[in-house]
């Protein structure tokens, strides 16, 4: 137990506090411990399964619940209804019953948040999978351009693109080419991604300067400890998702701060 109480930012005295009904569990700190242990809301509030896959809800819509009210009065005023059209559709994705979700979990991975638009989505992974693709070494892009063109070769043989007129030589320079974007001085986006990824950092720095907040991150991330190190450092620099997951520990931790 104090272990999980360090693990949310609380004393063990609040968790005991809230075991024992002494205390309402706001609905700030009830996020928190279903977004770090993968809880599925409506269990949290009526026992009732799945007990995993926390179901992560958009933030524009997030933001309408007070972080302070009454976790129970939270899930009945904002939560309930847009769980309990989430979750059959979850289970209909997975050919499986809602209460045998629990048995699927590793299937599932990832789903974009409860309630954001269709166009959002698209431009969301959009972005990510070009970041990541940019922010590797560039011989690694070029594998992966090189695989790419191999597969278009096998399954279009001597054709261009769907919807392009160029010949297949052209492709494949643009792919050759398009290696080099992550080094040109005239990829603006490239720089800004550096930009947000040191603000970051630096935000990361700044939280765990606090006793026991590395270790804290590490286990939030699954990463050895030297990993933090090696990036705050500057001795390597996270992927494309790390980054993200970084972006969303330093968000938390100021919530919770507050």
């Amino acid at each position: 137990m104090p272990d999980f109480a360090q693990a949310l930012g609380i004393t063990r005295d609040r968790l005991a506090s809230y075991e024992y009904a002494r205390a309402p569990i706001r609905y700030g700190l009830a996020r928190d411990m279903c977004e770090r242990f993968n809880v599925n809301q409506r269990w949290l509030f009526g026992g009732v399964l799945p007990r995993g896959h926390y179901v992560d809800i958009a933030k524009s819509y997030e933001d309408k619940v007070p972080f302070r009210l009454r976790f129970s009065e939270a899930y009945e005023r904002f939560l309930s209804e847009v769980l309990e059209a989430e979750l059959p559709r979850i289970a209909e994705g997975h050919d499986c019953k809602v209460e045998e979700i629990d048995e699927i979990l590793p299937e599932i991975g990832v789903r974009w948040p409860v309630g954001e638009s269709l166009q959002s989505y698209r431009a969301y992974h959009s972005q990510l999978l070009r970041w990541r693709l940019l922010n590797q070494p560039e011989e690694v892009q070029k594998r992966v351009y090189q695989r790419l063109k191999g597969v278009l070769d096998e399954l279009l043989p001597g054709a261009p693109c769907a919807g392009s007129a160029k010949p297949t030589s052209e492709i494949k320079k643009e792919l050759t080419e398009s290696s080099q974007v992550r080094n040109s001085p005239s990829d603006m986006n490239s720089e800004l991604r550096k930009v947000k990824l040191q603000k970051v950092l630096a935000d990361v720095r700044r939280l765990v300067s606090t006793r026991g907040m590395k270790a804290s991150l590490a286990d939030a991330l699954g990463v050895p400890r030297p990993r933090i190190s090696e990036w705050l450092g500057s001795k390597c620099r996270p992927s494309g998702e790390t980054a993200l997951r970084l972006a969303r520990w330093v968000e938390l931790q100021e919530r919770q701060s507050k």
